[in-house]
């Protein structure tokens, strides 16, 4: 890969004028990994498809939504409306420690807002070794996969070196967004 890498991409990027989000997959990773080597990025909280379609529109209020099923307030609650309402389309999203550890990738969301997990279809799931039900997603056993929304994604790069990322942040003087599960969501201005 040339030494300007980080460069060219951000020269695209800042044309476009899209936002960059820094992303784990802690979520069932195993099953997340699949699922995004399938062009899909996930995201827990499979308690939350009995709201989905409130959470997904922008039109209901979020707090509300999560309120109606008992979690008034929640540690992963930035994180959950970052991924259904404000993370946009084109924007990137740049995933650590994938395909491997010590390494990350950059992929470009392809919709607007996420959808539940029960609406993915079952020839994506065909060679995962889980199936839909009622609850969303469950193992071969039956017991719950917490897995509760995703979002269509297209690859930009795989496989680069992690020393990187704050070449493509830096290039740019982006606002990154920095998602670290199970916690809040953190602007940076850099």
């Amino acid at each position: 890969m040339p030494n300007n890498f980080a460069q060219s991409i951000m020269r695209k990027n800042k044309k476009q004028n899209r936002k960059i989000w820094i992303w784990r997959l802690e979520w069932e990773e195993n099953i997340a990994k699949q699922l995004l080597e399938k062009g899909y990025l996930t995201i827990g909280y499979y308690p939350f498809l009995k709201v989905a379609n409130e959470i997904c529109d922008k039109k209901h209020n979020f707090d509300e939504c999560c309120a109606k099923i008992g979690y008034q307030s929640f540690r992963g609650q930035a994180e959950l409306e970052d991924f259904c309402r404000i993370m946009l389309k084109g924007d990137w999203i740049i995933i650590l420690n994938f395909p491997k550890k010590g390494s990350f990738s950059i992929y470009e969301l392809l919709e607007y807002q996420a959808k539940p997990i029960s609406e993915i279809t079952n020839t994506v799931l065909k060679d995962l070794s889980v199936k839909k039900s009622e609850i969303g997603l469950v193992d071969l056993k039956g017991y719950p996969i917490d897995i509760g929304f995703f979002r269509k994604v297209n690859e930009i790069a795989k496989g680069l070196e992690n020393f990187r990322i704050s070449n493509i942040v830096k290039e740019n003087r982006v606002n990154a967004e920095y998602n670290f599960p199970k916690s809040t969501t953190k602007k940076t201005t850099l």
